[in-house]
């Protein structure tokens, strides 16, 4: 078992030492963060935690999952490896994946409008009557 958790449904306003403070009471905390933003640095509702033993982390998985933190039921589960994407952003998924091709839409082409072209149609056939007219 990987001895980092993943920690999603978090309150906007948990900080990384509070994640900490809490996971203590299920055994020794390598690190805490609490994931966020980078432009306007609000969380996004999760983070990491990782405790120095196997038997830390299963305790705080079955401690915490489904406890409540800061009024909401938070998630506690094994972390997964990160998978690289091409906007910079890793969403957890399996570690192996194949190479994303841009997807290219076909672009619709826009007929003349139907009143245009009826409009356009009695103008050449005037035309056509007058020079035959002539």
């Amino acid at each position: 078992m990987n001895k980092k958790l993943y920690v999603g449904n978090l309150s906007y306003t948990v900080t990384s030492d509070e994640l900490r403070k809490l996971f203590a009471e299920a055994g020794t905390v390598v690190d805490a963060v609490v994931i966020s933003f980078k432009d306007t640095g609000r969380s996004k509702g999760f983070g990491f935690v990782e405790m120095e033993t196997e038997e830390a982390a299963k305790a705080a998985i079955e401690k915490f999952n489904g406890s409540d933190m800061g009024g909401r039921k938070i998630i506690v589960s094994e972390a997964r490896a990160q998978e690289s994407s091409v906007s910079g952003v890793a969403p957890a998924a399996s570690p192996v994946s194949a190479p994303v091709e841009p997807v290219v839409e076909p672009v619709e082409v826009k007929a003349e409008k139907p009143v245009k072209a009826a409009k356009k149609a009695v103008k050449e056939e005037t035309k056509e009557e007058a020079k035959a007219e002539e």
